[in-house]
């Protein structure tokens, strides 16, 4: 079969590229799967094949092509939360914040640093990460952290697309997780929400007004 598959496709870029995309056909199967109420049973098989091929292209993939080796990255920490393997995931989350130019990253009292000629989609990625963070430290019912890591994750956001306007969705899904919050702990989350922005030097985000349309609900 690896015959055959050099023969077709000869170049290795052209592989790794191949490859690539058939862990994340595998990935894909496994999230329909799962939001189908599947047995563990039948999703597995397609999620250890997906984690097999990402894991071999991290070995493979050249240092040089770092928006590739992230995505993997990305991807592998989709997975393992997606399993409940939290430990795992955050493994792969710091792996790639790490791989990230520390120009791109948010500073305490500073928030965006200058840089010339960046690349924008840096910051995006950056977002993605805190995002998963985020969703990682709810998952262990680390209220205050989720809150701070969804607040950088939108100053990424919002710095990488101030107009685009793509995050709604990603904000609509944080309020149905604040919901099922009491209201005196949203009431300190609020709080959170505010010192971490204050603390980056960044205009209120999108997460204080999720929160704070939680606590509204919730007071009725």
């Amino acid at each position: 079969y690896k015959r055959q598959f050099r023969e077709i496709v000869p170049e290795p870029a052209r592989e790794l590229a191949v490859l690539e995309e058939q862990a994340r056909l595998y990935r894909d199967w496994a999230v329909i799967y799962r939001r189908q109420g599947r047995e563990q049973a039948e999703i597995e098989p397609y999620e250890t094949k997906a984690i097999s091929i990402f894991e071999s292209l991290i070995k493979r993939l050249p240092p040089q092509q770092v928006r590739a080796r992230l995505d993997v990255m990305e991807d592998l920490a989709h997975i393992h939360f997606e399993r409940g393997e939290l430990d795992l995931a955050e493994q792969w989350v710091d792996r790639a914040w790490k791989a990230i130019d520390d120009r791109y990253h948010l500073k305490k009292g500073v928030g965006f640093a200058e840089i010339e000629q960046p690349v924008p989609i840096f910051w995006n990625v950056l977002g993605k990460l805190a995002l998963r963070r985020g969703y990682i430290a709810y998952r262990r019912q680390q209220w205050e952290q989720a809150v701070r890591h969804w607040v950088q994750a939108f100053a990424y956001f919002d710095h990488f697309a101030p107009d685009a306007g793509a995050t709604g969705p990603t904000a609509g899904y944080i309020y149905r997780l604040l919901c099922k919050l009491p209201p005196e702990t949203l009431a300190e989350l609020e709080k959170v929400c505010a010192d971490e922005e204050t603390a980056y030097a960044i205009s209120p985000t999108r997460v204080h007004k999720e929160i704070r349309h939680a606590l509204e609900d919730a007071r009725g």
